[in-house]
């Protein structure tokens, strides 16, 4: 994942979930990206980590919810509301961006997760079928 989406994604799930961002529990960022996004974990995995360290209570459940951690769900949720969805058809989907061959994995609803393969790029997004 590039370093912008990583950074973007974790924002948002910060805002969303918790009511804040990550500038806000003295914790930048930059700091954000290089203790957690250089090591290749998801942001929602991140996010957890950093709101356990500070017991944060997410705003979008109950405290006594049990469960009340980030999931992946949450993540592609996120996802499609900070990118534009694609649209697929037949022919092999590319990289938006870069134009490079993707990896991807189903989703609900037809419903495609899409990541770059190309290392210098790193763009992730959600593809849905052209006829849903």
């Amino acid at each position: 994942m590039n370093k912008d989406l990583f950074q973007q994604l974790s924002g948002r799930l910060m805002l969303d979930h918790f009511g804040f961002g990550l500038n806000n529990i003295h914790f930048s960022e930059k700091q954000f990206m290089d203790t957690y996004g250089r090591k290749g974990m998801r942001p929602y995995k991140a996010v957890n980590s950093i709101t356990k360290k500070y017991s944060l209570n997410r705003k979008s459940r109950p405290a006594s919810f049990s469960g009340s951690e980030l999931t992946e769900q949450d993540e592609f949720q996120v996802l499609q509301y900070i990118n534009t969805i694609y649209l697929f058809d037949e022919e092999i989907m590319t990289c938006p961006r870069c134009s490079s061959r993707t990896d991807f994995r189903e989703l609900e609803h037809g419903r495609q997760f899409h990541c770059c393969l190309n290392s210098s790029c790193g763009f992730e997004f959600i593809a849905e079928p052209e006829s849903l």
